[in-house]
């Protein structure tokens, strides 16, 4: 990936898609924080045994991070249990059985946060409560004039860094 601000997914961002392994935000705050070897281990391209951790833990809010850069379909599966029934028929309450697991795993590995049902009004409360407050406050117009989910990557004195902005303005220039 060469310098410059790039459109990609989230899941290839945190795959370290640099010709080189490269330096982010919290590979460095593990460097300052922990040590050498804890960053070098959790990092998906020094580490050959690296292994992604996915906890349904941060889903509601990976989902509502999603759902306001990104748009109500900007990487959120939705995942209704009633079309997961249990073998002798039940509906599960969560991540209960097989079928409903192999669902959320399915929308994992196509780079979406699943989300149950149940929890989708919720998360779009949220959302609708944040885009209020911000179309309130002072950030108001640098929103609007703004673009999600951008990478950006640079090189400097060999070394490859790489940061995934939230939002951040159409000209590139801090206001």
């Amino acid at each position: 990936m060469s310098p410059g601000f790039h459109r990609i997914p989230a899941d290839r961002y945190h795959q370290d898609p640099c010709v080189v392994p490269s330096l982010s935000n919290s590979m460095a705050q593990i460097l300052l924080k922990e040590s050498a070897y804890k960053a070098w281990h959790s990092h998906p391209r020094l580490n050959p045994d690296y292994r992604d951790v996915q906890d349904d833990k941060f889903d509601l809010g990976n989902a509502s991070h999603a759902a306001l850069l990104e748009g109500e379909a900007g990487g959120i599966a939705v995942i209704d249990p009633a079309n997961y029934p249990s073998k002798t028929g039940s509906i599960p309450e969560g991540w209960t059985n097989t079928a409903i697991r192999a669902a959320r795993d399915a929308a994992r590995a196509d780079g979406k946060t699943p989300l149950l049902k149940r929890h989708h009004d919720d998360v779009m409360s949220m959302v609708e409560t944040a885009k209020a407050f911000i179309a309130k406050s002072e950030i108001a117009e640098a929103w609007r004039d703004a673009e999600s989910e951008l990478t950006g990557v640079c090189e400097e004195g060999g070394v490859w860094l790489r940061s995934r902005f939230d939002r951040i303005s159409k000209s590139r220039r801090v206001r």
